[in-house]
């Protein structure tokens, strides 16, 4: 796999726009130049050729690797795939702005927060009312790659005071179909040792305002969401993200968000807009 470095000018700060000029000085050998047709030499990019070279790499996999966090009975090391493989590109229904293939600032934040010691026993005692000896169930609203789904499953597989019977139910959304396929790629990628344990790691589609569809075999209610970036659009998106949410938890449910806090002003609404709805965050 190939890398390219870009510089970033000293004294930017984040939300800067940064223009990039890629081309080569007028200085470059004549192996770099073209004929433009006119009889002039017109200078190739050595930066665009290695770009060429990585898109005509059919092996290549964009991978994010994530370490979960220290409560864990051992330290893991997901591998989160960011493009679907190639088989499954041409055969996918196209659906969404493409934000869903990476892995997002506060996913990260989030997923080492439920690994850790504390996440887990908040987790713990907090689902404890649920353990009866049927499924609890968590759903995780725009999951993009599925990292931070897949770290939750992690972390209810480190309690070890739940009971024997009892199972849990973890359903990913996000989307589109190729977003199911992406995050459904990753849960066999990270999932395996949960093969046959009392865990289940499932993709769906789902589109904030909705419900989730009929041929989804998981609840209508679920006993904890949760999410992470899912404020960045615009105050448009918050009305469907909320109706989403009522519509699908658990009436003694929780909901866990991780906000990266962009426009204060405008994201406090979402907050605002869900307190008079009766939800209540601490």
């Amino acid at each position: 796999m190939s890398f390219l470095e870009i510089l970033i000018p000293e004294g930017t700060i984040a939300g800067d726009v940064l223009q990039i000029q890629v081309g080569s000085s007028r200085n470059n050998s004549s192996s770099n130049s073209s004929d433009d047709g006119d009889g002039t030499a017109k200078s190739s990019s050595r930066l665009m050729d290695e770009l060429n070279d990585l898109q005509q790499d059919d092996v290549r996999e964009a991978v994010a690797t994530v370490t979960r966090g220290e409560g864990l009975k051992s330290t893991v090391t997901l591998q989160l795939l960011e493009e679907l493989p190639i088989e499954h590109n041409s055969s996918c229904n196209k659906e969404g702005d493409g934000t869903a293939r990476h892995l997002w600032p506060s996913g990260i934040v989030l997923a080492q927060s439920l690994t850790s010691k504390m996440g887990i026993e908040y987790l713990s005692k907090t689902l404890k009312d649920f353990d009866c000896g049927q499924s609890i169930d968590c759903l995780e609203l725009g999951s993009g790659l599925g990292g931070t789904g897949i770290a939750l499953a992690f972390a209810l597989n480190s309690i070890e005071t739940h009971s024997p019977s009892n199972s849990y139910q973890i359903v990913l959304t996000d989307r589109g179909e190729d977003s199911v396929v992406l995050i459904q790629e990753n849960i066999d990628r990270n999932c395996t040792t949960f093969g046959s344990s009392n865990i289940s790691v499932t993709p769906h589609p789902l589109t904030w305002g909705n419900e989730l569809s009929a041929d989804c075999s998981a609840p209508k209610k679920f006993h904890c969401i949760i999410g992470s970036d899912l404020l960045y659009n615009s105050r448009e998106s918050y009305q469907p993200l909320l109706t989403t949410i009522q519509q699908h938890l658990h009436p003694d449910g929780i909901v866990m968000l991780s906000v990266r806090w962009r426009k204060p002003e405008l994201e406090r609404e979402f907050f605002h807009k869900a307190e008079h709805l009766g939800l209540t965050f601490v």
